[in-house]
C-alpha cells in the first residue's frame, strides 16, 4: 500500500508540474536573450492552468521566456491587459499595458521596456460594418507607424501576417489548435524588422486573449 500511494504522489505530482508548465532552471551559459532574437522560429504555448493569460516561449526548439498576464476581469474595462516577456534567467525583455478605454472597443496598448520606457504602441482598428477586418497597428515611441498586422475576423482565422510600412512581410503568424490550450508559430521573415520582435509575441498574447474573452 505504501508503494502505490508514493507511486500515486509521484505521479500526482508531475502531471500537476506538467499541467502548471512550470518553468525551467535558467542555464548560467545561455544567453536566452540572444537566443530569442537571432531565432527564425518563435513558438508561444498557452498555459492551460492559467488559460489566454501566461505561454511558454521557445527559440528554435529551445524553451526560452515566458510571458505573464495580469488581468481582473471586474476592473478589464479601467486598466485592461497587462503581458510582460520575461527570460528564463529573469531578464525583462519588454512588456505591455492596455490603455483606459472610454466609449470605445478599440484597444490600445502601450509598450515598454524593462526600465519602463515607452518602446512602442499597438493600436487596434476594426474596419468594416460587419467588423470584417480585424487590424493591428505597431507605432515606434513617437506614435509614427512602423507596420501592420490585419486578418479578416477575430479569432477565427488561424493565420495572418505582420508587415511593415512598405509591404514587406517581416512576421508570419501561424495558430496551432491542440486539444490544451492554443499554440502560435510565429515565422521570423525580418531579423532587423523595425517591429521589435518582443512586441510581434505580445501581440500574439493579446489575440489569444481577446479569443479566449469572446
Amino acid at each position: 500500500m505504501s508503494f502505490l500511494r508514493n507511486a500515486f504522489l509521484t505521479l500526482t505530482t508531475a502531471a500537476t508540474m506538467l499541467y502548471m508548465g512550470c518553468t525551467p532552471s535558467a542555464d548560467p551559459n545561455i544567453d536566452y536573450e540572444q537566443k530569442l532574437r537571432s531565432a527564425n522560429k518563435i513558438v508561444v504555448e498557452e498555459m492551460v492552468i492559467n488559460k489566454g493569460r501566461d505561454y511558454k516561449i521557445f527559440a528554435d526548439g529551445q524553451r526560452v521566456a515566458t510571458v505573464s498576464g495580469k488581468n481582473i476581469r471586474f476592473f478589464e474595462s479601467l486598466v485592461g491587459d497587462k503581458f510582460t516577456l520575461t527570460t528564463l534567467d529573469g531578464k525583462v525583455i519588454g512588456s505591455e499595458q492596455e490603455e483606459k478605454r472610454f466609449l470605445t472597443f478599440n484597444r490600445n496598448a502601450r509598450c515598454e521596456d524593462a526600465f519602463e520606457n515607452t518602446t512602442g504602441y499597438i493600436g487596434e482598428t476594426i474596419s468594416g460594418k460587419l467588423s470584417i477586418k480585424y487590424i493591428f497597428h505597431f507605432l515606434d515611441a513617437n506614435k509614427q507607424e512602423v507596420g501592420r498586422s490585419d486578418k479578416l475576423g477575430k479569432s477565427l482565422i488561424g493565420r495572418h501576417k505582420i508587415n511593415d510600412n512598405q509591404g514587406h512581410e517581416d512576421y508570419d503568424i501561424d495558430k496551432q489548435f491542440e486539444l490544451f490550450g492554443d499554440e502560435y508559430v510565429i515565422t521570423v521573415k525580418d531579423l532587423n524588422s523595425e517591429i521589435p520582435l518582443e512586441h510581434a509575441i505580445l501581440l500574439t498574447c493579446i489575440e489569444d486573449a481577446i479569443g479566449d474573452s469572446n
